[in-house]
């Protein structure tokens, strides 16, 4: 998450102005500091790990205020998720638990709906 992403005007395949170019980037960059957000997310509710399931509960509505709030409060973020993540993964002795204990006790997976959930 750290990583900065450099957007040029060259990148586009559409023809835009300067003008929106700056409006495109900055649109561009939350996007995908967002879909950061998300993915983290995803992987706590995988592992079931309420901590990353809910991190964005500490960017505080940064997103509401600016960009340059929200993009600093994303990057302050990072090492709180890294320790997370990698306490969660050494507490499991895996990044990833098995597919079946991944799945909520009222999931049934396509291939497995002739048997009962697991409990």
């Amino acid at each position: 998450m750290k990583e900065k992403v450099d957007l040029r005007i060259e990148d586009f395949r559409i023809e835009i102005e300067y003008e929106e170019f700056d409006l495109l980037k900055e649109t561009y960059l939350k996007d995908i500091s967002l879909l950061y957000i998300y993915g983290i997310q995803e992987y706590g509710s995988i592992t079931n790990n309420e901590s990353l399931m809910w991190i964005s509960d500490e960017l505080n509505g940064a997103l509401l205020s600016s960009w340059s709030e929200f993009f600093s409060s994303v990057i302050q973020l990072s090492p709180i998720i890294n320790r997370y993540v990698i306490y969660s993964a050494q507490e499991r002795g895996t990044f990833f638990p098995e597919q079946e204990e991944a799945l909520p006790n009222h999931f049934v997976a396509p291939d497995r709906a002739d048997k009962p959930p697991r409990r």
